[in-house]
């Protein structure tokens, strides 16, 4: 059983997310936005937050992306996925990913 309000997924093109929760097809809406994501894997997790559940952060409208962040237990780090609308290169270019970039190649650094 899963209980949610919401189920926010960033699904590329290699990825699985739609296919999850099979069980949600009839009872939610799809919303597609021209995306993609950024991941970081930081050292500390902010001091005061729980370490039970999941963070999701919006920043202002003009920002363009969103925030997902889940604790890494037990090391006390934090998952940060970050899901940027392809606007969000117009005032953040250097977040573009290269348009060659191949799923192999994936952290492996330079970008």
């Amino acid at each position: 059983t899963i209980n949610a309000t919401h189920v926010i997924g960033a699904d590329g093109k290699w990825s699985k997310v739609r296919q999850s929760f099979p069980s949600l097809n009839s009872q939610a809406t799809m919303i597609t936005c021209p995306s993609f994501g950024v991941h970081i894997n930081a050292s500390t997790f902010p001091e005061g937050w729980k370490d039970d559940g999941t963070y999701v952060v919006q920043p202002a409208d003009e920002c363009m992306f969103h925030l997902i962040l889940s604790p890494l237990v037990p090391s006390n780090g934090l998952s940060i996925s970050m899901v940027c609308f392809d606007q969000t290169v117009n005032r953040y270019p250097w977040l573009a990913p290269p348009d060659d970039m191949k799923a192999e190649d994936y952290g492996k650094g330079n970008w």
